[in-house]
C-alpha cells in the first residue's frame, strides 16, 4: 500500500514532515481559520484526509494545536506576546480608561455648548444700548 493511499484511511498518524507541512499551512493562513477549513486545506494541498478531532487533539499533535490557537489569536489581533503581558488588572484599567475618555468627551461637549451660550449672551448684551459689557465679566463680591 502506498503512503498516499494509507493517508486516506482514518486514524493514520501524520509523519513529522506532514506535521511540519500542516504547521506551515497554519502559520501562513491569512483569513478566517477554523478546524474544518484547515482539514479541507490539508486535503486539497497535501492530499491527506484527517479528521478535525484527530488534528485538534493536543495530546497527539501539540505543536499543531498550539500553532492553530496562536494563529487564531493573531487573526483576532491578539498576538501571543500581548496575551502573555496582559493581565486582568490591565483589562480593568483599560475599561476604566475607556469610561474616563467617554466622560471627558461628554464634559467637552457640555463645555462647548456652554461656550456657545456665553457667546450668544455676550452678543445679545452688546446690542443693549448704553450698557457697558464689561459689567458682565466683572468679579462679584457675594
Amino acid at each position: 500500500m502506498s503512503e498516499e493511499k494509507s493517508k486516506e484511511q482514518n486514524n493514520v498518524p501524520l509523519t513529522r514532515d506532514e506535521q511540519h507541512d500542516v504547521r506551515a499551512i497554519i502559520n501562513t493562513w491569512k483569513k478566517k481559520l477554523t478546524w474544518d477549513l484547515l482539514v479541507d486545506k490539508i486535503l486539497s494541498q497535501l492530499k491527506i484526509k484527517i479528521s478535525r478531532q484527530s488534528l485538534s487533539n493536543p495530546k497527539v499533535y501539540k505543536a499543531i494545536n498550539d500553532d492553530y490557537h496562536a494563529k487564531k489569536a493573531e487573526l483576532r489581533g491578539i498576538t501571543p506576546e500581548i496575551a502573555k503581558r496582559v493581565t486582568m488588572s490591565d483589562v480593568a484599567m483599560l475599561e476604566k480608561i475607556e469610561r474616563l475618555e467617554a466622560k471627558v468627551k461628554i464634559k467637552d461637549d457640555t463645555i462647548e455648548k456652554q461656550l456657545v451660550l456665553i457667546k450668544v449672551m455676550l452678543a445679545n448684551a452688546s446690542e443693549i444700548p448704553n450698557y457697558d459689557i464689561t459689567n458682565i465679566t466683572k468679579p462679584r463680591n457675594d
